[in-house]
């Protein structure tokens, strides 16, 4: 059950005094009075999980599952047996039945993450779900009613693959009901030391360890750097900093990036592959090429010469989830 419903990675409340936070908290508000579909955008890292899961907690749903499926975590067959559950005998070596995400989502809310990732056939299923509350099992041919709110994230302009035909206008249409944009963090660095001091706090708690503190010149390394993952980011540097800390105190010398994901937008992004190992050249060009394809795993795998499946591995393999 946990595994199914799932928690955000990354901070419960989206801390921050800046303008464009405080306009998001609004929207949030709002949005969690009302019951229709919500497409979240942004940036990958900037914490489009934390808004679904305050959207859900914002509603009369709050007292039932948030469910969360991440859309490009698993393969398109694998994923629909997921999300849809398996009929008994329908799967080879699978004992009984098993209810998919959909069904125990029933009363709350589905978020969708990476909706972009979805496969044709699988976009096809949810905008039938969307639009009639039904659901059916893999293998099965009986209909089940679930009542439960969708909210999906993404990365890429849905807008702009719906013109490439990568994704259903219908289901895009569907989804755009309401929709919000978390800004990302390189907009937003006022927001870094409350940000830190959230993130220090819940990593403390999780390691049942002091406090850490940020000294004056650790803060303004961290304000100064362009983010490219965002949040997610930040709480990666930030949980380096404190193991590595001789004292609770967490000096500049403590604050580290890592140079494999620099931000290819700046000039001193560009590294040659001299001195690289062989698996940080494989790392490499595995977390380029997903990006250059908007997060688009088939894509991706088409340009690298290699199958969907192996794509998927490697991201387990250099732990490139929250990163692509």
């Amino acid at each position: 059950m946990r595994q199914t419903v799932g928690t955000p990675a990354l901070p419960a409340t989206m801390a921050g005094v800046s303008t464009p936070i405080q306009t998001l908290r609004k929207q949030i508000e709002a949005f969690g009075r009302l019951d229709a579909t919500i497409l979240i955008s942004g940036e990958r890292g900037v914490g489009k999980s934390v808004v679904a899961q305050q959207i859900h907690q914002a509603g009369p749903r709050a007292r039932f599952p948030f469910v969360v499926v991440s859309c490009n975590a698993l393969p398109p067959e694998t994923l629909e047996a997921d999300l849809f559950g398996v009929a008994k005998g329908a799967i080879p070596g699978v004992s009984g039945e098993r209810p998919g995400r959909l069904e125990l989502a029933r009363g709350g809310t589905i978020f969708l993450d990476h909706v972009e990732d979805l496969s044709p056939s699988l976009q096809k299923r949810i905008f039938q779900f969307i639009q009639d509350k039904t659901t059916r099992r893999v293998g099965s041919t009986e209909t089940r009613r679930v009542d439960a709110r969708v909210v999906a994230s993404t990365s890429c302009d849905l807008a702009i693959a719906c013109v490439q035909g990568r994704f259903r206008d219908e289901l895009y249409f569907r989804l755009n009901a309401l929709t919000l944009n978390v800004p990302p963090l390189r907009d937003r660095a006022e927001d870094i030391p409350a940000l830190s001091r959230e993130i220090m706090s819940r990593v403390a708690r999780a390691n049942d360890r002091n406090l850490s503190i940020l000294s004056t010149s650790a803060l303004n390394k961290l304000r100064q750097y362009s983010w490219p993952y965002n949040v997610r980011e930040l709480e990666s540097v930030l949980q380096k900093a404190m193991e590595t800390a001789p004292d609770v105190v967490v000096s500049e010398n403590d604050i580290s990036f890592d140079t494999m994901i620099k931000d290819s937008r700046s000039p001193d992004g560009a590294m040659g592959l001299a001195g690289l190992t062989m698996a940080e050249i494989e790392r490499r060009a595995i977390i380029e090429t997903i990006n250059a394809c908007g997060g688009n795993r088939a894509q991706s795998a088409r340009k690298l010469g290699v199958s969907e499946k192996t794509i998927y591995n490697k991201i387990k393999q250099f732990k490139l989830r929250g990163i692509v």
